[in-house]
């Protein structure tokens, strides 16, 4: 996702699919990596979100949309 991405563009991107319940920018020494975590209420939201986004272009970048590898459904 673009640099200038805040944790706020996430949630107006993402609401739809679903509620938002946190939205966060993924930083290295203070500055944005491109990247990015959402979390949903329901397993379900993340699967829609997934369905799409995943490849969506966004700000004139592609996101990479997927579950985090250390998240847990419910």
């Amino acid at each position: 996702m673009p640099f200038s991405t805040t944790w706020q563009d996430l949630i107006d991107l993402f609401r739809h699919v679903g509620p938002v319940v946190r939205a966060e920018i993924q930083t290295f020494n203070g500055h944005p990596k491109g990247s990015g975590l959402v979390r949903f209420e329901e397993f379900a939201i993340c699967e829609r979100a997934i369905g799409k986004f995943n490849g969506y272009l966004y700000g004139g970048r592609y996101l990479d949309v997927r579950l985090d590898k250390f998240s847990t459904p419910g």
